[in-house]
């Protein structure tokens, strides 16, 4: 689990691919994390690809249990990584850190979970910035341990308590060093969290009924299929990033070549997908171009 605010991460071991044991995992992160307001995740279909299951992942259970919990669902659509770029860095370093660690050994479930809680502990223990502040007194760069404990590491720091104690005092003491983590994460964290946009003109959204052009990716070749959009969902800046398309499949085999093909549906990216025909298209545009 990856946290899109303060990019701290979670770790969980399974015994596989199964809604069953991703829903006892997801339950144990919400009763040590918080119940979170939104999740964002991949259709699964790669998952099972990857645990070489029979049965699919079943994301409509998942979904209506998280609603059941008041969580917003919402799933990318596939062969999008750029979606869950957060999360995709995360995966990136937590298995260099794995493959560092696990070079010829065998461990037992209990030595694999505290395996990944180190993990966990040094991935959530690297700088938010890219270059830290150049004051050695300042504390060192801001962590997600930070926001998560309140301090860099997982050791209990020696306090020295006085016996006469000004409440006024301590009070001006602390909203000091509120002060200072805030002024450290808004000169070092925060204006690497503002997006920078790229694209410098605005181009005319993909429409309902727009005939395109849909990129189809395999480990044998990439092709693309005439398909027609029958959604096109705009994000809150009016953009329309995701789409549903109508395709027909004509891998089916000979099976479906005497009713003709079936038409299938699938979600993708924006980014995948080339207009041809716009659904506004008038034969006197035609004829102008």
């Amino acid at each position: 689990f990856v946290c899109t605010v303060t990019s701290a991460i979670h770790l969980e071991v399974t015994e596989d691919y199964s809604a069953d044991c991703f829903l006892l995992a997801f339950k144990k992160f919400i009763n040590l994390r918080g119940t979170p307001r939104r999740v964002q995740s991949d259709p699964g279909s790669q998952l099972v690809a990857a645990a070489g299951v029979v049965k699919q992942w079943d994301c409509s259970r998942i979904q209506e249990w998280a609603q059941q919990r008041r969580i917003e669902w919402e799933i990318v659509p596939t062969a999008s990584q750029h979606f869950n770029g957060c999360a995709e860095a995360m995966i990136k370093i937590t298995k260099k850190q794995l493959t560092e660690m696990m070079k010829n050994k065998d461990v037992s479930r209990g030595e694999l979970d505290t395996l990944f809680s180190d993990v966990m502990v040094i991935v959530n223990s690297r700088p938010l910035m890219c270059r830290a502040g150049s004051d050695p007194l300042s504390g060192g760069p801001i962590t997600p341990m930070h926001l998560l404990l309140g301090r860099s590491t997982v050791e209990v720091p020696d306090v020295v308590y006085q016996t006469i104690t000004s409440i006024t005092g301590r009070l001006r003491f602390m909203e000091a060093l509120k002060k200072e983590f805030w002024d450290k994460w808004f000169t070092q964290v925060f204006p690497n969290l503002v997006p920078s946009y790229r694209w410098k003109k605005q181009y005319r959204n993909v429409q309902e009924g727009d005939v395109v052009l849909m990129m189809n990716e395999s480990k044998v070749s990439t092709s693309y299929r005439l398909a027609l959009v029958k959604t096109a969902v705009p994000d809150k800046d009016g953009l329309v990033r995701k789409l549903t398309l109508q395709y027909k499949n004509v891998d089916g085999g000979a099976k479906y070549r005497r009713g003709g093909y079936p038409f299938s549906e699938t979600d993708r990216a924006i980014h995948s997908v080339v207009v041809i025909k716009p659904v506004d298209w008038s034969e006197e545009d035609e004829e102008a171009a």
